[in-house]
């Protein structure tokens, strides 16, 4: 039996609920070219946006009090 509400079945990590790809395809009207100021290398600028849409997936399991993915 465990006191805290964490089981065997629950995930420490978020799945990221959309890929690089997919957000990039889709019509946002985000900059994607500037994300990190002052950087022009496209693969910080990837790795930053990799980590906006982690933290938006974990934000939604929190808001959601699960784990969606």
């Amino acid at each position: 039996m465990t006191t805290n509400g964490y089981g065997n079945t629950t995930q420490l990590l978020t799945i990221p609920y959309l890929t690089l790809e997919e957000y990039k395809a889709a019509p946002t009207a985000i900059d994607l070219d500037n994300l990190v100021f002052d950087s022009q290398d496209p693969e910080v600028q990837d790795n930053e946006l990799r980590n906006v849409i982690a933290r938006a997936s974990s934000w939604m399991d929190t808001y959601c009090n699960q784990v969606l993915g």
